[in-house]
């Protein structure tokens, strides 16, 4: 969901030296002294267990060295010297856990235990957090003077028992996460002097009731650790309403809650601001991308390459000990301490009664109850760790170039110290591999060495080469705040917003609000540009509401521009656009518009201006004309019109509706003409209702030259972008459009068509047409991520629906700490549309194509009228009519039940197989016509291949037969019109001497390379292939060669075997770079082309990091599909996450699943590896069954390398043993 957070932190991992004892610290001396630690005898290292009785009750137990013993005595054996437990008051939906009987014997046991007691009241009957402080039942209706009687007795009497029990607490925290107040409404923070006396009242109870001789404190507790304008606007009001309490507490989740530094600057800041004693009341890190339940977890792939460190034992103990030495030097020595929140809380009890668990792979201990090394990082002591040392050297932010320009690189990276500080330090770049990279578009990867830091820690910095830059300075607010932009209008109405979790992507945004009404404008002068033509666009977010916003763009030659934006919701992230802005003096300024009644709040981020695209040749392709001028709808009349209603439009106040109350089909189609010879991309835009049994948009040019993508439509305005990809023209004419056959009352919208050039045809020098990028360097990924999870604002489960960590909207006027979004308020559900369709014609049979869309095939000599007589043959299996030469066949309809099993056409040398279901298709596409099938070898395949030889890179030889296929129909006034195969199985004979790994059938098109054809076999000196189309085949043999991958290469074999069946590919002159890493992305690509699989156009669609545009998304979308590719936390699915080796085996094992041939490990759960110790439970049976049917091997030691990051050359090898597997 945060782009360019994630891209800036995903490689931190990579920079990450773990060496030395303790906090794994690396080797190197000591930066500087850090302040004086916190004294020893009373730092807390404490852990909240909350959850222990009810996982007791559950039968599950806990062992340490093998050995099942109790929690408390593992927890204080590894250091442990604290336990805090929650309070609820009538706790129903947990099953009556963390009450107050509860909680007294959890006490007991905590004291005899000789550990430190914490009691967090979160004055409620379930979770309370700053996204939900909601009242007990039994206090609903109190007035507020009753609230605090009834806040005060509660209070005593829990303290009453503790103390009668022997169990009184040494701290007790009045409140949990109390940002936007608790017992709401009574207590907002917008009624600070009333949520001050509640506060009272329970710090009342606490000291009269604490015994002679006993120290308790008070704690007050506010999420967002990071964020010091929160803490110190609640409690610069605390200290005015004289508030008694002791100590600060903070939640900081390093995932949720901003840096090390900035947990660390504000930590500081309170303990001198108030002289209060700082504690971190909740902390974790997950130890595993792995998920016991079933029930997705919080912290997945995403959240560790926010914080920079991989989901790991070791990672968890060092982040833990960096939290505790970052406390442990708060200046003054007043940080106290460190609460890890449920460290034991294991699968088996949910966050709710019949719930799963969403922490499991937080906690200390393995699923299985194991205790983990992490948890010795309790044996922490202040003083320890005094030096202060580099940890790592976060990746700078990506640096955008123009092809042909050498990039800007910053001049420093930032490091991570020991006690939590980040610093600034000085970069020296490497040289890039190629100088001449800078000139071709592409995205490139380079690290540098770091001024005061072990070599082996590195900066690391993604530059993104493009043609069309985008020309805004600072377009997301990630550089510097709001450098390059200005604000004016009602003053502290906008801000700089440094939480990612209300950000369109990155960490930061432009958040604005205001008390009572406001006006502003964010703009920015963008000058030096070419004259010509521009687009703008920005994304908005908020509660809606105001009464002007408006994306703006003027001062540029011509009257103003603009866009009006609508917000629907916290985090409903909408595009919004300013089309066809024709500069003429060289600059314009842009910038958003806003009026607002007060308490309106909202987030702008993510501008960009570009030159614009070539104009879309797609005539009235958002239907503004308000009918069908240039587009054909044939089929059931009545089915579709022309809808003007902007509530239903994708994009301004028209789109296509169609309906229908009976079953229908139809085609909306538009030929388009006149365009230069190249490869196309069609787009557009669909939402409805579901349910059609066919929903296709497509683009064709001729006979078998046809492509599309599937719909699925998933209810009323849920509007998502389909593509057809690849689309080759070479006569300046192609047919798009729409085929729909629903059953009745099936309803649904298109709109925003745009037919855009990618590219050149195939072989005409220009990048390859597969879409793969040049093998270029990917931020790292880290283990295997969760489906889903969105993060709570704490460390309890979110509130359902609810934005994280925000605050409550004032009551008064008065703006909250931040002007963040309101905790509660999702956009409101919308109306699904009722269709008032008139009365119809019945439906008529849809027209078959147009005779002149592509040329037909000539009959000739040689035709044979098939007679039943003449078709030999088994029952039960195709039919055989052998021919002796070259012959177009007529097949009459009368022959339907012959050949209900199939035909298969015999020449010497060749055969060609329709199924009986693929006949039938075809004689229903004819409305049974007779059917004619030309079949012939093809002539001149050595003078087509001879343009396309590159002598010492590219070789193609003819290595077997060929065959020239035509399929049609014969109307009634002779004519053949072409009709479309689905599936035509090929069989041509082999030569000798050729190398199978190289050869297969190949698709010869008039135009561009030859085409593999996957699923290409040889058995018994023939190669079989089933083919999509008619059109020209031949048996060839591709040598593909790199300078980089010499003869003896180990993995040569399987580089060439599938750069020759187009599954990989070079890097241009670069060669194949066979050390380079791979991505997400690009193993969901090798293997979604070698199996063939297509995408629903859908899949990828949920995922905020996978751009409709990108080069990915269809692979990225085929590989979702099949479930070989999983998404992750937070609508994630990291598509350029590097792969370690354990995850590409993982992806292996679900491939082979969806080709329909399930591996599985028969000897164990773990190869025969040397460091199978290494490889992660979650992975452990993936990677075992591809060891065992040879998918995988391990390195010259016998090592498998679990973690190592996955290459090119290993993934083309595994990808080469797949398909012969597969074969096989």
């Amino acid at each position: 969901m945060h782009t360019k957070l994630l891209r800036r932190l995903g490689a931190a991992m990579l920079a990450l030296v773990i060496g030395l004892a303790g906090l794994g610290l690396p080797a190197g001396g000591a930066v500087a002294d850090a302040a004086a630690s916190s004294d020893p005898d009373g730092f807390i290292k404490g852990v909240d267990i909350s959850t222990l009785q009810a996982l007791e009750d559950k039968g599950v137990a806990f062992y340490d060295d093998g050995t099942e013993r109790d929690l408390l005595a593992i927890l204080k054996e590894h250091g442990v010297n604290y336990v805090r437990l929650r309070l609820w008051n009538d706790p129903v939906q947990a099953d009556g856990y963390n009450d107050k009987a509860h909680l007294i014997e959890m006490a007991k046991r905590v004291k005899a235990a000789g550990m430190g007691l914490l009691v967090d009241f979160h004055y409620s009957d379930f979770w309370a957090d700053p996204g939900q402080q909601v009242k007990p039942a039994a206090w609903a209706s109190l007035g507020f003077d009753e609230l605090k009687a009834a806040l005060y007795g509660y209070t005593r009497e829990v303290m009453d028992e503790l103390l009668a029990e022997g169990a009184y607490p040494d701290m007790v925290q009045i409140g949990n996460e109390i940002n936007s107040g608790m017992l709401l409404p009574d207590g907002s923070t917008s009624r600070f002097a009333q949520l001050a006396q509640l506060l009272s009242e329970g710090v009342r109870a606490v000291r009269e009731t604490t015994p002679a001789g006993h120290e308790t404190k008070i704690m007050l507790h506010l999420a967002e650790g990071g964020s010091n304008a929160k803490f110190r606007t609640f409690f610069d009001q605390a200290r005015q309403q004289g508030i008694d309490y002791d100590v600060i507490g903070l939640s900081y989740y390093p995932y949720w809650h901003g840096t090390f530094q900035e947990l660390k600057s504000n930590m500081d800041n309170l303990a001198a601001r108030y002289g209060k004693e700082v504690v971190v009341a909740e902390t974790a890190y997950p130890y595993t991308l792995e998920d016991a339940d079933g029930h997705g977890n919080i912290a997945g792939e995403a959240q560790t390459k926010l914080t920079g460190f991989e989901a790991s034992v070791a990672s968890q103990k060092l982040v833990t000990e960096l939290i505790l030495n970052t406390v442990a030097h708060v200046q003054g020595g007043k940080g106290l301490g460190v609460f890890y929140w449920e460290p034991a809380w294991l699968a088996g009890v949910g966050w709710k009664a019949g719930e799963g668990n969403a922490w499991e792979n937080q906690a200390m201990f393995d699923f299985d109850g194991n205790a983990l090394e992490s948890l010795d990082a309790f044996r922490f002591v202040p003083g320890d760790l005094d030096d202060i040392k580099p940890l790592l050297v976060y990746p700078s932010l990506d640096v955008t170039a123009s092809a042909g320009s050498a990039p800007e690189l910053p001049a420093e990276a930032e490091v991570l110290l020991s006690e939590g500080s980040i610093e600034k330090r000085a970069v020296v770049w490497d040289e890039p591999a190629d100088p001449e990279q800078w000139k071709v578009p592409g995205t490139y990867a380079l690290q540098g060495s770091v001024q005061g830091v072990d070599a082996a820690m590195r900066a690391a910095v993604t530059v993104k080469v493009v043609d069309n830059p985008n020309l805004v300075r600072n377009p997301g607010f990630e550089q510097d705040g709001l450098a390059g932009w200005t604000l004016s209008g009602t003053e502290g109405a906008a801000k700089l917003s440094k939480e990612a979790g209300n950000a369109h992507s990155g960490g930061h945004s432009v958040n604005y609000y205001y008390g009572t009404e406001y006006g502003y404008r964010i703009s920015q002068t963008v000058t030096g540009l070419e004259n010509g033509t521009y687009r703008l666009s920005a994304w908005a977010s908020g509660g809606g509401g105001e009464t002007k916003l408006r994306l703006f763009a003027e001062g540029y030659g011509g009257d103003p521009l603009g866009a009006d934006a609508v917000n629907a919701g916290w985090n409903v992230w909408k595009p919004y656009a300013v089309e066809e802005i024709e500069v003429t003096n060289g600059q314009v300024t842009i910038g958003f518009d806003v009026e607002a009644p007060g308490g309106t709040w909202g987030y702008l981020d993510d501008f960009e201006l570009v030159k614009a695209p070539e104009k879309n040749p797609v005539q009235n392709p958002g239907f503004e004309s308000g009918d069908l001028t240039g587009w054909t709808l044939g089929g059931t009349a009545g089915a579709g019109k022309v809808e003007n209603n902007a509530a239903n439009a994708h994009a301004g106040t028209h789109a296509f509706n169609y309906w229908y109350e009976d079953p229908y089909r139809f085609t909306l189609t538009q030929i388009v003409s006149q365009l230069p010879k190249g490869v196309y991309e069609l787009t557009a835009a669909a939402s409805g209702g579901g349910g059609e049994t066919k929903l296709q948009l497509y683009a064709e040019t001729g006979i078998g030259s046809r492509w599309n993508a599937d719909i699925v439509n998933t209810g009323w305005n849920v509007w998502k972008e389909y593509k057809v990809s690849g689309i080759e023209v070479a006569n300046g004419q192609v047919t798009i459009g729409f085929d729909v056959e629903a059953p009745g009352a099936a309803w649904g919208y298109f709109d925003d068509i745009r037919l855009t050039r990618t590219g050149d045809l195939p072989g005409t020098g220009e990048p390859p047409a597969t879409g793969e990028p040049p093998a270029t360097g990917e931020p790292p990924a880290t283990g295997e991520p969760p489906a889903t999870g969105q993060p709570p604002a704490t460390g309890g489960p979110p509130a359902t629906g609810e934005p994280p960590a925000t605050g409550e909207p004032p009551a008064t006027g008065q703006p909250p700490a931040t002007g963040e979004p309101p905790a509660t308020g999702q956009p409101p559900a919308t109306p699904t549309p009722t269709p008032t369709p008139e009365r119809t014609p019945a439906p008529t049979a849809t027209p078959a194509p147009s005779a002149a869309a592509s040329p037909t095939p000539s009959a000739g000599s040689g035709i044979v009228a098939v007679q039943a007589g003449q078709l030999s043959g088994d029952a039960g299996a195709a039919a055989v009519l052998k021919l002796d030469g070259a012959a177009t066949v007529r097949l009459g309809a009368e022959l339907k039940p012959r050949l209900a099993d199939g035909l298969r056409l015999e020449l010497p040398g060749l055969s060609a197989e329709l199924s009986g279901d693929e006949l039938r298709q075809l004689w229903q596409q004819a409305g049974d016509a007779p059917l004619s099938i030309r079949l012939s070898a093809a002539d001149g395949v050595g003078e087509q291949l001879a343009p396309l030889q590159q002598p010492g890179s590219r070789a193609y030889a003819a290595a077997g037969g060929s065959v020239e296929l035509a399929i049609g129909s014969i109307a009634a006034d002779g004519r053949e019109l072409p009709l479309e195969a689905a599936s035509i199985r090929l069989k041509l004979s082999a030569a000798a001497g050729f190398d199978p790994e190289r050869s297969g059938i190949f698709r010869l098109d008039a135009n561009g390379a030859p085409a593999y054809q996957l699923g290409s076999r040889l058995a018994g000196g023939d190669w079989t292939a089933d083919v999509r189309s008619a059109g020209r085949y031949a048996v060839l043999e591709l040598s593909v060669a790199y300078a980089d991958v010499p003869a003896g290469h180990w993995a040569q074999v399987g580089i060439a075997s599938l750069s020759a069946k187009g599954i990989v590919q070079g890097a241009g002159a670069a060669g194949f770079l066979p050390a380079k890493s791979v991505s997400r992305a690009e193993l969901a690509a090798m293997l979604v082309r070698a199996l063939g699989l297509s995408a629903s156009g859908s899949a990828a669609a949920g995922f905020a990091d996978v751009s409709a545009d990108a080069w990915y998304a269809g692979a990225v979308s085929a590989a979702l599909d099949a479930g070989i590719l999983r998404g992750q936390a937070d609508g994630i699915a990291a598509p350029q996450a590097l792969l370690s080796r354990e995850q590409m085996a993982a992806m292996l094992v679900r491939a082979a699943a969806a080709a329909g041939k399930p591996l599985e490990a028969a000897a164990g759960d773990r190869p025969a590896a040397a460091d199978a110790a290494a490889i992660g439970a979650w992975a452990a049976p993936s990677v075992a069954a591809a060891y065992e049917a040879g998918l995988l091997q391990g390195d010259a030691n016998g090592a498998f390398r679990p973690q190592a990051e996955l290459t090119r050359a290993e993934a083309a090898a595994a990808v080469q043993r797949l398909l012969k597997l597969l074969q096989a």
